[in-house]
């Protein structure tokens, strides 16, 4: 037999190579390596392969890479590692239950054939299935797995799947597709699942033959530990083999479920099923019905879902189409202790828009990403007041900012409203006197998130948010001739800078503005608010425009150099003269005006010490040399640049893949 040698470290190893071998400062250096880095680690000596090898063997998604003879050589000697296995629709599930061959597989084969299995790669020509170790004696494989998705189950491999359930007495999460019909004939397989006792969560995704009583089975069984249960694309309306209206229906004495998160994406289904269904599961915080065929929801079904539901704080309506803006806001007004919503291309509009606003104060995440909002002023009471966002995806929304400064300052002028008897900047909005918008800007409004139970008006409260997906862009359609002087675009793209800037716990950015549809008469030239040689200082250039002259006459607010919005600064008069200070000439109204670039503002975004990853995939950037290296000093966590591109950005790239070859890019794969 052939005998390989593994390379060892010699007894003369220096300190630095001593502390390389710690198993806890190993294990934390593997889980920000990919597979294919900790594989070529695993080679260098004996500690680091003992040691990552778990790491690598921890989940397998190998598909039919698993009948490759390397990975199924080291599939025999290491398959009490997996933890999570998952199978594709046609793996022969015999294969965990047959002895090695006789070659061990070694120090280099091991870890190369697990990350060749997990990567789709092919390592070998495929053996004939369990055929190809006939006559080896058997073992069993895999007896330590949390987590498992079978191959899809017919009547002829199910008692090999019963068996590998029985062994795996400690998994928490189970997928099972039955193909064959009626699911009546699974008996085995049902009896093995039913005796797991740990089971937490079970995915019934995509079964076609699933009857209701072999669902009632299997809630009734595993009532006790269940808490997820997952029917994606099930077929449950005029089902051959028996409706899903039966398992749902409220009439009787029907048992009640623990189930607290319930996938029914997909589902071609009524909305009183839904209903029944729900009153099956008194529990449920999560319920998820994206991309859903046929569902047909009025304005009542937020109240009675609510009514069944109470506990209900997390929605995804994601892709569902069949339902209008009225029906979503009603749903949102009926669950005022909403925590997550998720509704991307969707109606969701103005009237869903203004419910959060109103009933949202817990709101954490929110994705309405392609969804039919319009009003801008909207958007910008959200940020005011949710002070529990963490995530918000709102791209592709063409959220106007100068209808958001109008927002933050109160100075919304009616087009047809005359000014001409108001005196000393008095105006009106929408009909109300600017004395009036005063008094009610400065009435302090509780909101999440702050210790001092007030919110200033126009700051963008949610401070704790770690990731924003923002589209915005600049149009003066609806604005009065007065706010097109009050908010040219540099004025607007500079507000943006300010209120992200204030987002210090900013993980994910991506921001990005449409083309601009003013039409500014000095908007002919590029900003030269900062100074070109002061670009990686990170201190000057937040200073955007601040101008040397100061007007006579505006003693009294000299305390507001800062430019934040708040309620004593509704006055237009006051605003006039504030931004006439800053001296930003605008942009050409033909480009793109979120550019990152230092002359527009860049450094003002110096406070996102936490930033991991900024996107400017959705817009013209202006990044070049000096922004890079003005982004690795004042971003210390940054690891990634999306969309910077070696044929728009080559300077940019070239200095990045030198000095800081962590910072990934698109272009490297």
């Amino acid at each position: 037999m052939t005998t390989h040698h593994q390379p060892t470290t010699s007894t003369g190893d220096h300190a630095p190579n001593k502390i390389l071998i710690i198993p806890e400062l190993v294990q934390r250096i593997a889980h920000s390596l990919d597979s294919k880095t900790i594989v070529a680690c695993a080679r260098v000596n004996k500690a680091w392969h003992s040691i990552w090898l778990p790491i690598l063997w921890h989940t397998i998604d190998a598909g039919r890479q698993w009948h490759n003879p390397g990975f199924l050589s080291a599939l025999h000697q290491h398959a009490d590692l997996i933890r999570n296995l998952k199978c594709s629709r046609y793996d022969d599930i015999r294969l965990l239950f047959n002895s090695s061959p006789s070659s061990s597989p070694t120090l280099e084969s091991s870890p190369l054939a697990v990350e060749q299995a997990n990567s789709g790669a092919e390592s070998g020509p495929s053996v004939g299935g369990a055929a190809g170790l006939v006559g080896a004696k058997e073992q069993v494989l895999c007896k330590n797995l949390i987590t498992l998705v079978l191959p899809k189950t017919t009547l002829t491999n199910q008692a090999d799947q019963a068996r590998l359930l029985r062994l795996n007495p400690n998994l928490l999460d189970l997928s099972i597709t039955l193909h064959d019909n009626p699911s009546s004939k699974y008996t085995d397989l049902i009896e093995a699942v039913c005796s797991l006792p740990m089971l937490r969560r079970l995915a019934l995704d995509e079964n076609k033959t699933l009857e209701a009583k072999t669902l009632e089975t299997f809630l009734s069984r595993l009532n006790c530990t269940l808490q997820e249960l997952s029917l994606k694309s099930t077929f449950f309306v005029k089902h051959p083999f028996g409706s899903g209206e039966d398992f749902a229906a409220s009439a009787g004495t029907k048992e009640s479920y623990g189930i607290q998160s319930l996938c029914m994406d997909g589902v071609a289904c009524s909305q009183d099923f839904l209903l029944h269904l729900a009153s099956r599961f008194p529990s449920l915080t999560h319920f998820s019905l994206g991309d859903s065929a046929e569902v047909y929801i009025d304005d009542n079904f937020g109240e009675k879902l609510a009514r069944l539901c109470p506990q209900l704080k997390s929605i995804d309506i994601s892709l569902l189409d069949n339902m209008d803006d009225e029906s979503i806001a009603s749903l949102i007004r009926a669950l005022p202790r909403l925590q997550k919503f998720r509704a991307a291309e969707t109606r969701f509009g103005n009237r869903s828009l203004e419910a959060l606003v109103e009933d949202g104060r817990d709101l954490s995440i929110l994705d309405i990403n392609t969804t039919y909002v319009t009003e801008s002023s909207g958007i910008q009471r959200l940020l005011e007041r949710s002070g529990a966002l963490t995530k918000l995806d709102a791209w592709e929304l063409s959220v106007n900012v100068p209808e958001m400064m109008s927002e933050a300052y109160g100075t919304r002028v009616s087009n047809s409203a005359s000014r001409t008897d108001a005196g000393d900047g008095d105006y009106s909005r929408d009909g109300v006197s600017a004395t009036a918008l005063r008094a009610r800007a400065s009435t302090p409004t509780p909101t999440t998130g702050q210790l001092s139970g007030e919110r200033t008006r126009g700051i963008w409260g949610c401070t704790g948010l770690e990731s924003l997906v923002l589209g915005v862009d600049y149009s003066t359609d609806d604005l009065t001739e007065q706010e097109r002087a009050l908010y040219p675009p540099s004025k607007a793209r500079q507000f943006i800078y300010e209120q992200i800037s204030r987002l210090t716990n900013l993980r994910y950015l991506a921001i990005g503005g449409a083309i601009l549809g003013g039409d500014d008469e000095d908007s002919g030239q590029e900003d030269e608010g900062v100074e070109e040689d002061g670009g990686a200082g990170g201190g000057d250039e937040a200073n955007i425009g601040d101008s040397e002259d100061q007007d006579d006459d505006d003693d009294d607010d000299d305390d507001d150099e800062d430019w934040t919005p708040s309620a004593d600064k509704s006055s237009v008069v006051k605003l006039q003269k504030k931004m006439a200070k800053l001296e930003v000439i605008d942009q050409d109204s033909n480009t793109l005006w979120i550019e990152f670039s230092l002359r527009s503002g860049l450094a003002i975004l110096a406070p996102l010490k936490e930033l991991r990853c900024l996107s400017g995939n959705q817009g013209a950037h202006a990044i070049g040399v000096r922004e890079v290296e003005w982004m690795c000093k004042n971003w210390p966590r940054l690891r990634s640049i999306e969309g910077l591109y070696e044929d728009d950005a080559e300077e940019a790239v070239a200095w990045l893949r030198k000095h800081k070859p962590e910072i990934e890019l698109e272009d490297d794969g």
